[in-house]
């Protein structure tokens, strides 16, 4: 009784850092990080001999993916808000997160409003937490979303995936032997 105890407790932190590290991305995207900030606009210069100012000549812009947004991850109508334990809730997005072999899902969850899904994955895998990161970043970054360290608690690995307004956080504890695993989600739908 106390391990399933403890296993539920551990799964509920997990999913509270998983909201926390989705929270501090949103953050951290919406006030533009924490780079360097924006070099300089040019200095304008005199043209010889016009009386106007004009800026220096620079190199022409590329316009490879101007106007063109990647496909969506999820496209409308999206499912249902709903849930399910030991299973798949009906409509879990497995084209776009997939799970892991070996993986017994624990529960799993879809929760939708107007073009928004969020989506939430826990389970336990008796691959190593390394194993099942590599997994994850070989499945997202081959849908083109970027990969980063998330923060996490001590003894947890978390990693953030992003692409446009989607994102994707995967956090793996290693427990006993088996890997607990959180997935949480957050996409925005594009017309199908």
């Amino acid at each position: 009784m106390k391990s399933i105890t403890r296993q539920r407790l551990a799964f509920i932190l997990t999913g509270a850092l998983v909201m926390l590290a989705v929270v501090v991305v949103g953050v951290f995207l919406a006030t533009g990080g924490f780079g360097p900030p924006a070099a300089p606009s040019p200095t304008p210069t005199r043209a010889a001999g016009s009386g106007t100012e004009v800026l220096p000549p620079t190199a022409t812009p590329t316009t490879a993916h101007l106007g063109t947004d990647p496909t969506p991850l999820v496209t409308a109508p999206l499912p249902k808000s709903a849930s399910a334990k030991g299973t798949l809730v009906a409509g879990f997005p497995t084209g776009v997160i997939s799970i892991p072999p070996g993986m017994s899902v624990a529960n799993s969850a879809i929760a939708t409003e107007g073009v928004h899904m969020q989506v939430t994955l826990v389970g336990t895998s008796a691959a190593s937490v390394g194993d099942v990161q590599s997994y994850f970043q070989s499945v997202f970054t081959e849908l083109g979303l970027t990969a980063s360290a998330a923060p996490s608690a001590p003894g947890t690995t978390a990693t953030s995936y992003t692409r446009g307004s989607d994102s994707i956080t995967v956090t793996t504890t290693a427990d006993s032997g088996r890997t607990g695993v959180s997935v949480f989600a957050a996409f925005t739908a594009g017309k199908s």
